[in-house]
């Protein structure tokens, strides 16, 4: 039997280990807004949930996976092992710092290409466009465009950014700028191929665009059936404002999904518009942690097995 290699344990040692102390961050955080509240009205409130809504819940969030698999499929070609690609990429920037892991494919020898990096990329814009979009929209929905308030301002802004960073993978000029020969040659030529490969998958936009804002959908259903399972109603633009905010806050350095503090900012949002009592969003939030991650994790860990025994069979032919 041949032995994963050592990149492969290396990398998947290192993800490991940053994904155990950020959950302890969080376990850390979400315990202590558990013990400023009354137990006994947990206790009832969690005595009243629906176990099969909570069960379609994770059958519709496995789901939203299944759309954003078929984008990656799309995107990269049937052939590409895309699952695979795509639970490593999610699962390392689950993790990490302004969600940079989405980028560890790279790092592994089946994926490193830069028809890869420029997908990675692009499907971080259209991912993050699609949440502000909606986002913005439950914000007027929810709130109206108040002068007082800085949000849209906030969500203009990055829209603004995305548009940018459209640009600068698409059309930018920014090879003129970067010489041609010595050190830094090397990255003019990675840089000029990701910008081929990202334009090739312009043919691609329309389906791309449309499976994101699919899965996006998808994504805020998910919330509207787990807070059904208390028998809440909470509307679809506030949800869609919440899932904003977790966004915005999950690509701030220091506060990666795996730190619990953006489903805390998320939790602050529904709470905030839609009046759902404390206790109903500590619930909530520990059971949409607790499913996702049962059913994602082991994916995540089914890929990196996968792409060990493709490695071990290599080696050993």
């Amino acid at each position: 039997m041949t032995s994963p290699s050592p990149e492969i344990q290396s990398n998947s040692k290192r993800i490991s280990v940053k994904w155990s102390w950020l959950y302890l961050i969080g376990i850390a955080i979400y315990l202590s807004v558990l013990s400023k509240l009354d137990w006994s009205e947990l206790i009832e409130t969690f005595k009243r949930i629906s176990i099969p809504l909570i069960l379609l819940m994770g059958l519709v969030e496995v789901f939203s996976w299944g759309i954003r698999i078929a984008k990656w499929r799309v995107a990269l070609g049937p052939r590409s092992k895309a699952a695979v690609a795509f639970f490593i990429s999610k699962g390392g920037g689950n993790v990490t710092p302004g969600r940079v892991g989405e980028l560890s494919p790279l790092l592994l020898r089946d994926f490193r290409s830069e028809k890869m990096g420029a997908w990675i990329i692009l499907d971080r814009l259209l991912e993050a466009s699609a949440t502000l979009v909606l986002g913005f929209a439950g914000l007027v929905l929810v709130l109206g465009l108040s002068s007082g308030d800085k949000t849209p301002f906030l969500i203009v802004g990055l829209l603004a950014v995305m548009g940018i960073g459209y640009s600068l993978l698409f059309y930018a000029p920014w090879k003129k700028w970067l010489p041609e020969a010595g050190m830094l040659r090397k990255i003019t030529e990675l840089l000029d191929g990701a910008q081929q490969e990202a334009r090739l998958l312009t043919t691609k936009l329309p389906a791309l665009i449309g499976l994101t804002f699919c899965a996006t959908v998808v994504d805020i259903f998910v919330g509207l059936i787990i807070f059904r399972s208390f028998g809440i109603a909470v509307p679809f633009a506030v949800l869609a404002l919440s899932q904003c905010a977790h966004a915005i806050v999950s690509i701030v350095p220091i506060t990666p999904n795996a730190s619990g503090v953006p489903y805390l900012a998320a939790a602050a949002v529904v709470h905030t518009e839609a009046n759902v009592p404390t206790d109903v969003l500590a619930l909530a939030v520990l059971i949409r942690f607790s499913v996702v991650s049962a059913l994602f994790w082991p994916c995540v860990l089914w890929a990196f097995r996968l792409v060990q025994r493709d490695e071990g069979e290599t080696t050993a032919s």
